[in-house]
Parts: C-alpha cells; structure tokens; sequence
C-alpha cells in the first residue's frame, strides 16, 4: 500500500521542475574528474595549450558540469544516489519507496555549450516519466529524470536524462 501510494504522489509531480541547485565549476575539480576517468585531453587542464585551441582557454570534458554549490545531504547518506541525483530524491523521497533497490537503467546527454572554469550553473531537475514493468525479479518501476543545467547568460548548456530502474 505504501508504495501505491508513493506511485500516486510521483505521477502527480510528472514534469513539475524541482527546486534548483547550483553547481560551481572549478578547475581542481575538472582535474580530479579527468584523473578519475582516465582522460588525459589537455584542453582540460593545459592553460597553455588550449589558449592555441578554437576554444581559446581551458573547457571542461562532457559530462562535467561542476559541483553543488550546497552540500546535498541525501547525496552524502547514500552515496549511490551521487551529486546529480540527489536533489531529486531529496525533493521527492517517495522515489526511494518503489522499491528495495535500483540501477541505472541508461543516461543520456545532449550538449549545446562548453563549460569553463569559474562558470556557475543552475540546474533544474524534473520527473518525466514512470512506468511499470514486470521483469524477471518481479514487478518494477522505471523513473526518467531529466537535469537542465543553464549558464548565468540563461543558455541552456546541457540536459541529461536519467532513468533508474527501482525493483
């Protein structure tokens, strides 16, 4: 019943914009993340070097689009859910009621800007979907999420769309 309920509440806030969260970009930051994922690209870190480039100054890789600017508690208790997903359970916990678990069920990006260091964007999340599914572990939701995130011009610079799988 409880997680009947949660459903109900989710479908109600389909395409409802989250409140926003802002996420700084900063050069350590863009290091660490190319370090992680082993990209060596020195139009990432190489002042020098990507001066020379069409992009006249250092960019960030893809899919790097900073850090929150506030801490996001739910993020820090459950370090599965990450920085890009946490405000979304944090402004809807009912998503952690449709089942004991999930995966990542596929993220898509779509980009239309670089993003620099120093840039600041503010990044908007929304539920737009949720569908159930039976599968070989029995009955479970999918939930789309989809991020925007926007410069200080109000361009959009990218949007990424996330779908957890909850069983």
């Amino acid at each position: 019943m409880q997680r009947e309920a949660a459903l109900q509440e989710l479908k109600s806030k389909i395409n409802t914009i989250l409140e926003p969260a802002i996420y700084v970009v900063e050069s350590g930051a863009i290091g660490r993340f190319c370090e992680a994922v082993g990209d060596q690209n020195p139009l990432y870190g190489d002042e020098e070097y990507a001066r020379r480039t069409k992009y006249l100054g250092v960019i960030a890789p893809p899919g790097f689009y900073g850090l929150p600017l506030q801490q996001i508690t739910d993020a820090e208790d459950n370090v599965d859910l990450g920085i890009l997903l946490g405000p979304v359970f944090k402004s809807l916990p009912q998503i952690q009621q449709l089942g004991r678990s999930g995966v990542n069920g596929g993220t898509e990006m779509e980009f239309y800007h670089n993003v620099r260091p120093g840039d600041v964007l503010l990044t908007y999340h929304k539920l737009t979907d949720i569908t159930q599914k039976q599968g070989k572990l029995g009955e479970m939701m999918l939930c789309t999420i989809e991020q925007t995130f926007k410069n200080k011009a109000g361009q959009t610079v990218a949007v990424v769309r996330t779908t957890l799988i909850m069983y």
